[in-house]
């Protein structure tokens, strides 16, 4: 039996087929359009001062990435740059959407004498407003939260905000 694939196919009706493709071309385009949006860039600021775990520094990089965060959970970074006598280093808070919405902490601090870098990273559940600033909180290492300050707000103490 030799049958043509025009339309007559035995078990698809043409509708039912062009309805199915008009369905999966939604879908492939809504998952390409999810995949292809770009992170917020929140920018970086040097840190100017610390209390702990309560970092205080300039800007708008803490607000931005509080409001992706916010925002149904987009992808955004902010960088806090730290520079002492013989370290530089760098904290990066980034807004990760999948596979559920958290902020991973990453750390990179540079011993220029000794020429050792070490490096560690944090998984945090949420990000808050307070009066103080905006806090990276519920953290599950070691570390704790962190608040990010803009300068002469007044100390927090402790490390769970």
């Amino acid at each position: 039996m030799n049958r043509s694939l025009r339309g007559n196919h035995p078990l698809m009706p043409r509708h039912l087929l062009l309805l199915l493709v008009i369905v999966l071309s939604g879908l492939v385009a809504a998952v390409g359009h999810a995949s292809t949006h770009p992170a917020l860039d929140c920018g970086q600021a040097r840190m100017q001062t610390q209390n702990g775990n309560q970092l205080f520094v300039s800007g708008g990089g803490p607000g931005c990435l509080y409001r992706a965060f916010a925002a149904r959970c987009r992808a955004a970074s902010f960088v806090v740059t730290l520079h002492g006598v013989d370290t530089a280093g760098s904290i990066r808070f980034r807004v990760v959407p999948a596979p559920r919405c958290h902020v991973l902490v990453l750390g990179r601090n540079h011993v220029f004498g000794a020429n050792r870098t070490t490096t560690w990273s944090e998984r945090c559940g949420r990000l808050g407003r307070r009066a103080e600033g905006v806090a990276v909180m519920g953290c599950l290492g070691r570390i704790g939260d962190f608040l990010l300050s803009p300068p002469g707000a007044p100390n927090v103490p402790g490390t769970r905000y």
